[in-house]
């Protein structure tokens, strides 16, 4: 058995095609043991000196790679990496991700923490994210250390509250104004309105989608979050031809 251990440890650490004495392997094992009592990442050591373990920069790269394709929503695929060029790369852009602990990230954050603190959130999740899929794959020792940070930053400001919304009885006259011109962002907003739509569904709408017959909206899987399509009733025929013939005028589609 203990031949075994020693094959799977020297393979483990990448020395399976090295051969050396028995001497020699008794003095190795002696000081990976060494080593870990001292609380050394052995594995994690070997890998740097061989430089496999990636920067910061680089595992944010991968991450954005690998994970980009799920993200429906491009604005988000933009923002997701484009903060962490902004915010995080010119701290710890070029540091081994092995290396990085609390205290680094806590520099990385405190600057932005109370200034731009809905920013500096989604700073502290991509930076876990970061860390947490360099732990999965072996680069780090432990996961992100996050939960620690509340400690060493100060409390932020509560977040604050919706716009309120308008109130039913007052949505006739509002639209009555909203009709006194004619442009495409108006009449965009009077069909959210008037099938209760989100904004990016109604600004990604494609008259293919619509069936003034059958009075529906339909919206395929592609554009959908949950990836399911969606059908949505329209209002009158006579006011989706209203709408319909401003936005022909405006030689624009809905």
């Amino acid at each position: 058995m203990c031949g075994s251990n020693q094959l799977v440890a020297a393979e483990t650490l990448g020395l399976d095609h090295i051969r050396v004495s028995l001497s020699e392997a008794r003095q190795t094992t002696v000081e990976i043991r060494r080593q870990s009592k001292a609380g050394i990442d052995v594995v994690a050591e070997r890998k740097k000196e061989k430089g496999i373990i990636p920067t910061f920069r680089d595992a944010a790269n991968f991450v954005y790679f690998e994970h980009k394709a799920a993200w429906k929503n491009g604005k988000h695929q933009a923002q997701w990496i484009s903060i962490l060029q902004t915010y995080v790369f010119p701290f710890i852009g070029d540091k081994l991700v092995s290396e990085i602990e609390g205290p680094a990230i806590r520099d990385v954050l405190a600057p932005i923490w109370l200034e731009k603190p809905e920013t500096a959130r989604r700073v502290r999740q991509r930076i876990g994210v970061v860390l947490d899929w360099s732990y999965a794959k072996g680069f780090r020792s432990t996961e992100a250390p996050m939960r620690s940070l509340a400690r060493g930053l100060p409390r932020q400001p509560k977040k604050s509250a919706h716009f309120a919304a308008m109130r039913y009885a007052d949505i006739p006259t509002f639209l009555v104004n909203l009709r006194e011109r004619h442009t495409v962002g108006r009449l965009a907003l009077e069909f959210l309105i008037l099938n209760a739509s989100r904004s990016g569904e109604v600004r990604g709408a494609r008259w293919s989608e619509v069936d003034l017959r059958s009075k529906v909206w339909t919206l395929p899987a592609s554009r959908m979050k949950m990836e399911r399509e969606h059908a949505v009733p329209l209002p009158p025929k006579h006011t989706m031809f209203w709408i319909g013939r401003r936005a022909f005028a405006a030689k624009r589609t809905i």
